[in-house]
């Protein structure tokens, strides 16, 4: 999407330097009331010789003028086409440029991950090691607890069950 938003931009601007570059005089003609083109008119052109008569309403122009005005052609052409080459590698130089901050955000999110995974191993290794080691030394206060706690009970049974009369 955002892709297509940052095209949007050199898009239109290549669609205006386009029109731009039509001849002037074709707009011109397009704009005359008494002349409607059919839509079957792709245009004529004959290359005349010095004095022979011209077979349809023109535009007479010599080689040279007709040299600059290919020229032009030509040169706004190509520098179009230079100006989209640029455009291009500029938004392609932005974009390698953002997915390298993102390529290196990820390696550092990785890295901490690594770190806090590290940590916490080792975190589980001192607690396993010391409830290993302290695990025996309750061991008579479970067995003391569990003696009282079974003469006590046999006591009371003894007590509820026997009649007090």
């Amino acid at each position: 999407m955002l892709l297509k938003n940052k095209l949007k931009k050199p898009l239109a601007l290549l669609i205006l330097i386009s029109l731009f570059s039509t001849p002037a005089y074709s707009q011109t003609r397009d704009l005359d009331p008494s002349h409607s083109p059919t839509t079957a008119e792709t245009g004529r052109f004959t290359k005349l010789e010095s004095g022979t008569p011209v077979p349809f309403d023109a535009w007479c122009f010599d080689d040279y003028a007709f040299s600059r005005i290919n020229a032009a052609l030509q040169f706004n052409k190509r520098d179009c086409e230079l100006y989209t080459n640029r455009l291009l590698e500029k938004m392609k130089a932005e974009y390698e440029y953002e997915i390298g901050k993102l390529i290196l955000r990820v390696e550092t999110i990785e890295k901490e991950y690594s770190g806090f995974m590290m940590i916490k191993d080792q975190e589980i290794k001192e607690l396993e090691e010391i409830a290993l080691k302290n695990s025996n030394d309750n061991f008579i206060w479970w067995a003391f607890a569990g003696a009282a706690i079974g003469t006590l009970t046999t006591v009371a049974i003894v007590y509820a069950v026997t009649d007090h009369r």
